[in-house]
């Protein structure tokens, strides 16, 4: 982790925050924290981050989709179920958009906006 901190450093003095590079950087750095169960660590960045990304290289890019995807998580592990359930359901329009109904994605992020809602008790369409 500190490794990418420190590349997340360089890359925001060699290119500005907002630079795709930058981005990434803090993107995987959120998703690092997530992972040692960082969990407040994790949503904070990654609070921080997705607008700026979503700003920057508009709503329905890439690395914009999995950032939302990584956002939600974090939120779950925060017990932020109806943000994280709001998020993925804008993602899964925006990969079926790009990415269109049979695209791995999509049915991955399909597969977990239903498995949500079902913890959270509402009933899973279609």
């Amino acid at each position: 982790m500190v490794v990418l901190k420190d590349t997340l450093d360089r890359a925001k003095r060699a290119h500005g925050p907002e630079h795709v590079t930058a981005l990434r950087c803090g993107e995987k750095l959120a998703n690092e924290l997530n992972s040692l169960c960082k969990y407040d660590e994790a949503r904070a960045m990654c609070h921080e981050l997705f607008p700026v990304m979503k700003r920057v290289l508009g709503p329905d890019h890439t690395f914009v989709l999995t950032a939302s995807s990584n956002y939600a998580t974090a939120l779950v592990n925060c017990g932020g179920f109806v943000e994280a359930e709001a998020m993925l359901e804008e993602n899964v329009a925006a990969q079926m958009r790009v990415f269109g109904p049979h695209h791995p994605g999509t049915v991955h992020a399909a597969r977990g906006l239903a498995v949500l809602r079902q913890l959270n008790g509402r009933q899973v369409n279609g």
